[in-house]
Parts: structure tokens; C-alpha cells; sequence
């Protein structure tokens, strides 16, 4: 195998990887806002803990692993607008999940750890079902399938910019369905 091969494999072996983590993230997510105890929320938490490390390590397999293939691949060049808009939404991706989501997350944690045994208290229920955390999550992993699609397709920057423009506007959009869900949870009002 010719290095850009390697780098091809494991440029796929990351996106398997964040695909992955994302499947199980949004998994153990939904399950996570169907719980009714807390010892359920706690489990389920604990997926989330576990999956959370795994995104800046696919991040930097699939940078690493793309830098190496546009640096190196005669038909690659830095100079592509697919190349920079994807670039950058992997960065803003990178930042969305391992700044404001992770941070949310550990927040929601320390709400699970606090709460006493037995039925989910509101306050734990308001965290969980926070409707900013879950748009920010669908943001990103349309970002994720953006990216994929800028990898296969290679369009120009107009066509590479409505790709994470409508990613962004179609994921921020499933904030208002998941504010719907607070309603008739102690202490928020509809």
C-alpha cells in the first residue's frame, strides 16, 4: 500500500469511528430522555461518558489522516473550497462537541450525581431535556454527514457553503420540537 492509501484507510477508519460514537451517542441520548429514574439516567450518562472521548480521536485521524492525503495526492490542493469548508466546519465541529456539548454534558452529570435514588427530580428532567443541547447535537452530526458529502461530491465553495448552511438550519431546527418537551415539567413554563 502508497501512503496516500494509508492515509485513505484510516482517513475512512476515523469517519467509521465518529459515525460510531455519534449512533451511540444519540442512542444512549434518546434513551436518556425517556428515563423516569435517576439510577436510569445515571446508566445512560454513563454511555455518554464513555462515547465522549472518542470524538476528538476520530477528529484527529480523519485531520491528520486528510491533511497527509491533500498535502501528498496530485489531484488534492489546499486551494480547494471543498477542502477549506470542510476543514473548517471539522474545526467548528471539533469545538461545538468538545467545548459547548462535553461542557453540557458534564453539567447534566453533576445534576444526575447530585439527585437523590428513586424518580427523576424536575430539575434533573430540565437538564436532560434541554432543548439547546440536543439542537447543538443534531447540528453537528449534520456537520459530520456535510463533511462526507464535500468528500465525495468536491463542490465548488457556493455548493460546499449550503452544505453546512442547511446542516446548521435543519439541526438547529429540531430545537423547537425538543422545547416542546419541557412543557409540563415542574418549573417551566410553556
Amino acid at each position: 500500500m502508497t501512503g496516500p492509501e494509508v492515509a485513505l484507510f484510516f482517513h475512512i477508519l476515523g469517519v467509521f469511528l465518529l459515525v460510531g460514537a455519534s449512533s451511540i451517542s444519540h442512542l444512549a441520548g434518546a434513551r436518556l430522555r425517556r428515563a423516569e429514574t435517576v439510577a436510569e439516567a445515571r446508566t445512560w450518562l454513563g454511555v455518554l461518558k464513555l462515547v465522549d472521548p472518542l470524538f476528538p480521536g476520530a477528529i484527529i485521524v480523519i485531520f491528520g489522516a486528510g491533511a497527509y492525503m491533500v498535502s501528498d495526492v496530485a489531484f488534492f490542493d489546499w486551494d480547494q473550497a471543498w477542502v477549506s469548508v470542510a476543514l473548517g466546519t471539522l474545526i467548528a465541529a471539533g469545538a461545538l462537541g468538545g467545548g459547548f456539548l462535553s461542557r453540557g454534558l458534564r453539567g447534566v452529570m453533576a445534576e444526575a450525581e447530585s439527585a437523590e435514588e428513586g424518580p427523576m427530580p424536575a430539575s434533573l428532567r430540565r437538564a436532560v431535556l434541554n432543548p439547546v443541547l440536543f439542537a447543538a447535537e443534531n447540528v453537528l452530526d449534520l456537520w459530520i454527514i456535510a463533511i462526507m458529502y464535500m468528500m465525495v461530491d468536491k463542490p465548488n465553495l457556493a455548493g460546499a457553503l449550503a452544505a453546512v448552511l442547511i446542516a446548521t438550519a435543519v439541526g438547529a431546527a429540531s430545537y423547537v420540537p425538543a422545547s416542546k418537551r419541557l412543557e409540563g415539567v415542574e418549573g417551566v413554563e410553556g
